[in-house]
């Protein structure tokens, strides 16, 4: 919904023009590529439960549970984020 963000642009401070032409933010924080992998983990991990809920036929609002096999650093990184 493009309208929805753009008003959520103009709504923060500083802004003068429309986000459509907006230039790319710049940010001088350096980038953790061990983080960046988490995340991305977490992404492939939500996109293989909704996968298998599609693939089932499982309806959107149906609360389901699923079993993850993975080292202690990633179980106990998926518990921090899920609680």
């Amino acid at each position: 919904m493009p309208f929805v963000t753009e008003e959520l642009w103009q709504a923060l401070p500083n802004r003068r023009e429309a986000l459509i032409i907006s230039s790319w933010p710049q940010t001088s924080l350096p980038r953790s590529t061990h983080l960046v992998k988490r995340f991305e983990n977490l992404q492939a991990l939500t996109r293989a439960i909704r996968n298998a809920r599609a693939e089932y036929y499982v309806e959107p609002a149906k609360r389901i549970t699923a079993s993850i096999v993975g080292s202690e650093e990633v179980i106990q990184y998926i518990s921090v984020v899920s609680s």
